[in-house]
This record gives structure tokens, C-alpha cells and sequence, in this order.
């Protein structure tokens, strides 16, 4: 049996501050929850990182990864969460993650996905996904041939 309560708390401290507060369900061993987070207003050219962290409470076996999407930007999130087993990634630099993704001023909504194939046992997790900027433009640019 898998019963898995899921509590995402999206933080973002670009444009206006704000916090939101999700939750969902996982019951079947695999499968996907969608958040609609909301829209985040860049009034200058950011320079974004995603960070997050989980907190477990329970007994139970979980791997997820994800995709937090601001606008026509994907960030993909490998391993996400993985509770009871380990999680492999392969080691690319990923942008909005492991570096800057330098983001227009304008309006974007924001979605995250978190999809997993393994999940048993019961329990609580709480998932925090911060999304931080800094004003401004690279001080490098890379050509990516």
C-alpha cells in the first residue's frame, strides 16, 4: 500500500516576495502531480537559481525528479526527492540549477512537476523549492556549439 501525503512550498524571491503552499497525494507507485505555482513578475533582467530541500516523516520509499517551468523556461530537476533509496544523476551542468538562467523582464507563469516511478510505504514529505534572483546580465557568456 502507498499513501503518501505531499506538501510543496514554493518560495520566490523574485519581484515580489511570496510563499504558497501546496499539497497532494501519492497512492500508486508511480505517476505525476502538477502545481500551478503562479506568475512571477521580472521587472529587470534576473539572473535565477532553484534550490530545494525535503523533510520526511514516515516510513516509506520515494524517487521523484521534476521540472519547475517559468515561462518558456524548463528546469529540470534530477533527483528531487529521493527518500529510501539512492538517486544517480548524470553530472551536466544544468541552467536555473547548477548555474544561472538569465531570464527577460516580463510577466511568467510557473508550473512545477514532480514525477516519480518508485513510492511505497505511507508517511508525510514535505518538499521546499526556492526560486532566488539577481538583477542584472552575466558578467560571462558561454557559446554553447
Amino acid at each position: 500500500m502507498t499513501d503518501i501525503n505531499i506538501q510543496v512550498v514554493f518560495e520566490s524571491s523574485i519581484g515580489e516576495p511570496f510563499t504558497r503552499v501546496f499539497s497532494g497525494r501519492i497512492t500508486s507507485r508511480s505517476g505525476t502531480l502538477v502545481f500551478e505555482l503562479g506568475d512571477l513578475a521580472l521587472k529587470s533582467k534576473q539572473s535565477i537559481r532553484v534550490e530545494y530541500e525535503n523533510s520526511v516523516a514516515g516510513y516509506y520509499k520515494l524517487m521523484a525528479s521534476g521540472w519547475l517551468r517559468i515561462g518558456p523556461f524548463e528546469v529540470p530537476i534530477p533527483c528531487l526527492i529521493a527518500v529510501g533509496e539512492p538517486c544517480y544523476r548524470v553530472q551536466v551542468l544544468i541552467p536555473g540549477l547548477d548555474e544561472e538562467l538569465y531570464v527577460e523582464p516580463g510577466v511568467y507563469g510557473s508550473t512545477l512537476v514532480v514525477s516519480w516511478d518508485l513510492a511505497e510505504g505511507s508517511g508525510s514529505h514535505k518538499l521546499t523549492v526556492r526560486v532566488r534572483g539577481r538583477e542584472g546580465s552575466p558578467g560571462k557568456v558561454y557559446n554553447r556549439t
